[in-house]
C-alpha cells in the first residue's frame, strides 16, 4: 500500500514448498502459487519483520521488529511477537492506541476505510517523499 515503511531484514514469503508426499524429494516437489500477501496504507515493519503466506495487514498497523505475521491483522493495530498478536488498535474517536483487552466497537467507529485514510494522509502531508534508503553503511550506520 502507499506510505508503506520497511526497516532492515524485513521478509514477505507468500509461496511455499509443496509438502504433501515425503516420497517425494522437496527439491522436487514444486513451489505454491496461490497465495498472496496484501499490505494496507501506511504500514510499518520493524527490523526483522517476517509475513509468511495468505495474509493481509489492514491499513495504519504497526508490525513490530523480528514479529512473525502469519494471520489477519485488522486495520490501525499494534501487533508484536511470535507468532504475532495485537497489543493495540488505533481510536480516531479518542486519539489514542488501546489495549486490545478494552477496545470496543465504539472506540473504533469513527476509523476510517483505507481509500479516506488515504485521503486524509495526501492532504495532511501532500509534499512527503518516501526514502529509499533510511540507513545504511553508506550512510555511516544510523
Amino acid at each position: 500500500g502507499h506510505y508503506v515503511l520497511t526497516t532492515v531484514d524485513c521478509k514477505f514469503v507468500c509461496s511455499s514448498h509443496v509438502l504433501d508426499n515425503p516420497a517425494i524429494p522437496y527439491i522436487a516437489s514444486g513451489t505454491t502459487s496461490n497465495e498472496t500477501i496484501r499490505v494496507g496504507a501506511n504500514c510499518f515493519f520493524g527490523v526483522g519483520a517476517l509475513v509468511l503466506g495468505n495474509v493481509s495487514i489492514g491499513h495504519g498497523s504497526v508490525i513490530g521488529a523480528n514479529s512473525l505475521v502469519i494471520g489477519e491483522i485488522p486495520p490501525f493495530s499494534i501487533v508484536v511477537g511470535n507468532p504475532a498478536r495485537i497489543l493495540k488498535r488505533y481510536s480516531f474517536s479518542k486519539k489514542s492506541w488501546i489495549d486490545i483487552d478494552s477496545v470496543t466497537d465504539d472506540d473504533l467507529k469513527d476509523n476510517p476505510g483505507e481509500e479516506d485514510y488515504l485521503v486524509m494522509l495526501r492532504s495532511s502531508h501532500p509534499d512527503l517523499s518516501m526514502p529509499l534508503i533510511a540507513a545504511g553503511s553508506d550512510l555511516g550506520n544510523l
